[in-house]
């Protein structure tokens, strides 16, 4: 695994209604300028995926990787995102 390249990994218990996203950030860019580099719904295997990311990361100058799984069947809260 490339040192350089950093990854954050927020997950869940994964069912038919999690989805997974792996984001990226290309080096010298701020972390809220993450691209979606993959989605899937259901099962993903995540290490797998981890390693696919880096992958494409040293080819594409992306030194930040975040894996997201995402439970479907609940609403997100927005409140901790805005400040009212």
């Amino acid at each position: 695994m490339n040192a350089q390249i950093k990854i954050t990994r927020q997950t869940l218990p994964q069912h038919s209604q999690t989805t997974t996203l792996l984001y990226g950030t290309k080096a010298g860019e701020p972390d809220y300028k993450e691209d979606i580099l993959f989605e899937c719904r259901g099962y993903t295997n995540l290490d797998e995926l981890e390693r696919a990311g880096i992958a494409y990361a040293e080819k594409n100058n992306i030194d930040r990787l975040r894996i997201v799984v995402l439970d479907m069947r609940v609403a997100p809260d927005f409140s901790k995102a805005v400040n009212i």
